[in-house]
């Protein structure tokens, strides 16, 4: 499908802004969100010294969606997504895309509020702020960003993406300069490396928030495609390093209880280390927030992104 046609059949599309470094750090940016900071513990309660294993699994069910969303994303490159894969299956079901669209509208903007709030709690480590006050200057300051510009949007995320991959490593340090020694684990509870698995299969959700940025990418044929099986790659090397790190300086008990898993480890090695993953937490969440609303707002209207890819394809290729 070609843009200019889109342009030429007088409907409007987004500029092409981002190259293939830029959606990298986007796809690593929503992988690598809030999520590991929490469910990493309830996982290890589950998988014991095999959580690497889980992470692994995880991993290899989610390149399945990776590949399904890097063929739909690149067969039609145009914001809406989910809406208008749908169309193209079954364009006669006109409510089927409708549903799924307002369904992933409401969604985005429920996960961007609540992963606020989670901003908001971590703040108040820091700074005695009412929650609903940390909460809504940050989806304020998103907001601005995202009407700024996709462009300067992607700086910002590049570095908060390299602080929350920072922090992960950090913990992946405490474990390789750690002489802790855990004792072995008894063996009354079996490993269940699956349920572990299934519960980390969300840490690794976030697609097709890339997917809807498909519009805005130079080369989306090649950089799309390239962004997701590498960010996929980057992340689930990082995981099996945090995973292996985390149960050689915690017991897996300790982890299964906590509310921060990660600080909790971390701390085990280095007493004050904790506060500083919480800084890390502000930065994780704050991306993902961004992310959020960037990808979200790329639904405005969104049976217009199939008006323009129908238009630009009669363009291309007339019926006689």
């Amino acid at each position: 499908m070609s843009r200019s046609t889109a342009r030429a059949a007088g409907t409007t599309s987004l500029k092409p802004v981002l190259g293939p470094v830029q959606l990298i750090f986007y796809s690593v940016g929503v992988i690598v969100g809030a999520g590991v900071y929490s469910v990493i513990g309830s996982a290890a309660g589950l998988a014991h010294q095999s959580l690497w294993l889980s992470f692994v699994v995880g991993a290899g069910v989610a390149m399945l969606t990776a590949l399904s969303y890097a063929e739909m994303a690149t067969s039609f490159p145009v914001a809406g997504a989910e809406y208008v894969y749908l169309r193209k299956a079954w364009p006669d079901a006109d409510w089927l895309a409708f549903s799924i669209g307002s369904i992933l509208l409401l969604g985005g903007a429920a996960t961007a509020a609540t992963v606020a709030m989670a901003f908001a709690g971590y703040l108040r480590v820091f700074v005695e702020v009412p929650a609903i006050a940390g909460a809504g200057l940050l989806l304020a300051f998103c907001t601005a960003l995202s009407i700024w510009g996709l462009r300067e949007s992607s700086w910002l995320n590049i570095a908060f993406t390299l602080i929350e991959v920072a922090g992960l490593l950090m913990v992946v340090a405490a474990a390789l300069w750690s002489d802790i020694r855990l004792p072995s684990q008894s063996g009354g509870a079996e490993p269940a490396v699956l349920a572990a698995a299934a519960l980390l299969f969300f840490v690794y959700l976030g697609f097709e928030e890339v997917a809807n940025l498909a519009e805005e990418v130079r080369d989306p044929a090649r950089d799309l495609p390239m962004a997701l099986f590498i960010s996929l790659g980057v992340t689930t090397a990082l995981y099996v390093m945090v995973a292996v790190a985390v149960v050689s300086i915690a017991a897996t008990a300790e982890l299964a209880t906590s509310e921060a898993p990660l600080a909790t480890a971390i701390e085990n090695v280095w007493p004050r280390a904790g506060n500083l993953l919480s800084g890390v937490a502000l930065f994780a969440t704050a991306n993902t927030v961004l992310i959020t609303l960037i990808a979200t707002s790329r639904w405005h209207l969104p049976w217009a992104a199939m008006e323009r890819y129908q238009a630009s394809s009669r363009k291309c290729y007339p019926v006689d």
